[in-house]
């Protein structure tokens, strides 16, 4: 079931910030310090933001998704492949927002299960347009917001190699993010859009 608590939607900057992440990732593991990864790669303009207001707002937005993962996770992040990149950064994603979560968990993964093969934009407003029966932060959202959240998360899922156009793509979990999951919450391989007999090694 949709998580009970009230959902945060403040992800409507970006996409899946790959490379920002990557960048963000290599300073916090060589530093330690989230304080002053982020200081420094806002003095320094690393993402090479047109304001600075924008690079504080890219660089939180990072930080904030980074700040789930582990010290193993991280490094996914700076020794994996463009596979593994982009897979744990959903995981962050998903971690850091329980409506992407939820949408993943309860939309694109059971029509996947239930072999349909694509999936719309209106699959989101329609899974909006449920939650808001007991989700008040929902019932009062402009549909100029509602547009970017579903605007962001589609382009998420495109950059995650999860969808492709309209179409649900299959995901091989690479042995690193099974590791992942399998060895921390194994129910969170309920975002992806995979059967579990597919997984190698998975029980």
């Amino acid at each position: 079931m949709p998580t009970p608590d009230k959902y945060t939607l403040s992800f409507t900057t970006g996409g899946l910030f790959v490379a920002e992440s990557i960048m963000v990732a290599e300073f916090f593991l060589s530093s330690q310090d989230w304080k002053l990864t982020e200081q420094r790669l806002i003095e320094d303009n690393s993402f090479q933001a047109r304001t600075a207001s924008t690079a504080v707002r890219i660089c939180r937005e990072v930080c904030s998704r980074l700040k789930t993962l582990d010290p193993y996770e991280l490094s996914i992040l700076t020794t994996g492949s463009p596979k593994d990149q982009r897979q744990i950064l959903w995981i962050a994603v998903c971690r850091r927002y329980a409506l992407v979560r939820d949408f993943a968990v309860h939309v694109l993964r059971e029509r996947y299960l239930s072999r349909q093969e694509t999936i719309q934009l209106k699959d989101f407003d329609a899974f909006v347009h449920r939650l808001a029966e007991t989700h008040e932060e929902l019932q009062s959202i402009a549909e100029s917001t509602k547009k970017k959240l579903r605007q962001v998360l589609f382009r998420m899922l495109k950059e995650a190699e999860l969808v492709d156009g309209n179409a649900i793509s299959p995901v091989l979990l690479t042995p690193r993010i099974a590791h992942v999951i399998r060895a921390g919450n194994p129910e969170e391989i309920a975002i992806f859009p995979v059967f579990e007999s597919d997984v190698p090694g998975w029980k």
